[in-house]
């Protein structure tokens, strides 16, 4: 998953503060749009996949890499 516990926590704390503004802003544009799909509009979670691969470079060049799943349209 992460190569440290601290890189881990911070992932995590970069995770949660994000998870609760995209649930917003994914609320606010199906009010205005029944049909908006976040996997039209990957500028909405890019900014969070960038500061992970800031926390921990090393693992985000994974596919597999569990934040960069988190970040994924049918999760969030």
């Amino acid at each position: 998953m992460n190569y440290s516990i601290r890189h881990f926590v911070d992932c995590l704390g970069l995770w949660l503060s994000f998870y609760s503004q995209l649930r917003e802003e994914v609320k606010r544009q199906l009010e205005i749009d029944a049909a908006f799909s976040l996997f039209e509009h990957e500028e909405l979670y890019e900014p969070i996949l960038k500061k992970l691969r800031e926390v921990d470079p090393k693992t985000m060049r994974e596919k597999r890499f569990f934040w960069r799943r988190m970040c994924e349209p049918d999760i969030v």
